[in-house]
């Protein structure tokens, strides 16, 4: 049980009584109508309690409110949303799709300055780099030549790119539905991004054999994707393939392996 703030306690009532909620990242209870969430590290709290704090109010409806907060401890007091995870029912797919794509329409638009000075090209060929050079032992030579040549497009095809605020872990295992409502909960890797970033996993994991809802999302969203952004996704899934397959052989995760090669086949199909 973690050692929390009065403040903490008076909204939580004390951890003896507190449900662990299984098969979460991070510590998570079930603490009557609210939910208890401790980060493993700084930077992950910093980011869910700055989404909370300056861009959910936007988004109250959709969102846990956020009751208290313990630097101390990296624990968060949040209300708990009501509804179960996403059916796999079309009806309920497609409009599901469809809020998820109005939502990022609003999240994307909320006026934050971004505080990164790096250029958002820089930081993603940064990125493409270390994924890379970390899963290297495990790609064919072919592999590593077409991902070597996807690198070289990074600078001119994000030339120009700004960063926007991004739940940056945007899949249906963080949709809550409660009736025909779409609730998004999880915001611990939220901050500034391009919005693909917001669509890479969906698009890696889901679109390939669903076209059905890339077109609910993006009518919800309130337009199709331009050719340029295209292309950043495509070389945004490369990088989201390299990640997944890194973390899949460092933990010998088969169901991560799978979706890893999955994401990689995807980019390198679509290769210009």
């Amino acid at each position: 049980m973690p050692t929390v703030s009065p403040a903490v306690l008076a909204l939580a009532g004390p951890p003896a009584t507190w449900q662990r909620l299984p098969d979460a990242t991070n510590a998570v209870w079930r603490a009557g109508d609210v939910v208890v969430k401790q980060h493993r590290g700084d930077r992950p709290y910093r980011q869910e309690l700055h989404a909370y704090t300056r861009w959910l109010p936007h988004l109250s409806e959709q969102t846990p409110a956020l009751l208290a907060a313990d630097d101390a401890s990296h624990t968060l007091v949040l209300s708990r949303l009501p509804g179960t995870p996403l059916a796999q029912a079309l009806d309920a797919e497609r409009t599901a799709h469809h809020q998820a794509g109005a939502f990022l329409k609003i999240l994307h638009a909320i006026p934050d300055p971004d505080p990164d000075p790096l250029p958002l090209a820089a930081a993603i060929l940064q990125r493409h780099t270390a994924w890379h050079r970390r899963v290297a032992p495990h790609l064919t030579a072919d592999d590593h030549t077409r991902l070597s040549a996807l690198a070289l497009k990074i600078p001119d095809t994000f030339a120009d790119a700004m960063r926007v605020p991004c739940h940056r872990d945007f899949t249906p295992r963080n949709w809550l539905i409660d009736d025909d409502k779409l609730n998004i909960v999880d915001f611990e890797h939220a901050r500034h991004d391009t919005p693909l970033a917001d669509l890479l996993k969906i698009a890696a994991e889901t679109w390939p054999t669903r076209p059905d809802l890339e077109r609910s999302l993006l009518a919800g969203y309130g337009r199709d994707l331009t050719a340029r952004e295209r292309a950043q996704l495509q070389l945004l899934v490369a990088i989201h393939a390299m990640a997944t397959l890194a973390w899949a052989h460092d933990h010998a995760d088969p169901t991560f392996l799978a979706a890893g090669r999955a994401a990689l086949a995807t980019a390198l199909a679509t290769a210009l």
